[in-house]
């Protein structure tokens, strides 16, 4: 078995892109696989200070900020 891309050649492959992350491409992948999952976290948070009544403080929250004068 041959080592990197000397086997595909052979079948007329020629490797055209690069094998490697930016840190721009990092951190947007990271964003990307983060963000969904973040919510979760603060869940519990919210579930332990509000005795179960999560959507109240939410609601409080959102109630306060979008009556403001």
């Amino acid at each position: 078995m041959q080592q990197g891309n000397e086997g595909l050649e052979q079948f007329g492959y020629a490797q055209e892109l690069r094998r490697a992350l930016s840190t721009r491409d990092l951190i947007i992948y990271g964003l990307i696989f983060m963000v969904p999952i973040a919510p979760q976290a603060v869940y519990g948070f919210v579930w332990d200070a509000s005795k179960g009544m999560v959507p109240s403080p939410i609601c409080s929250v959102w109630w306060e900020c979008f009556s403001l004068p």
